[in-house]
């Protein structure tokens, strides 16, 4: 579905297993060369490194990877 959406061939879908336990199938996205590779080497670091049994959503899974270091007044 992704695909039809962004009919482009630098579109990158790059899948990978989540949870020790549920092994969820999650794919991560990009435009090459629109994408900084920085960037998508932290995400792929970050979801790489997650020490978590199961993930129920993609929210989840979004908490989980983003920085936490906001300010709060």
């Amino acid at each position: 579905m992704l695909r039809r959406l962004i009919n482009s061939e630098n579109l990158v879908i790059e899948n990978t297993k989540v949870g020790t336990i549920s092994k969820t199938s999650v794919a991560i996205c990009y435009i090459k060369d629109i994408t900084s590779l920085d960037l998508i080497a932290e995400v792929k670091y970050r979801i790489n490194n997650l020490d978590i049994d199961y993930i129920i959503s993609s929210g989840q899974l979004e908490q989980l990877i983003q920085d936490n270091s906001k300010i709060s007044f």
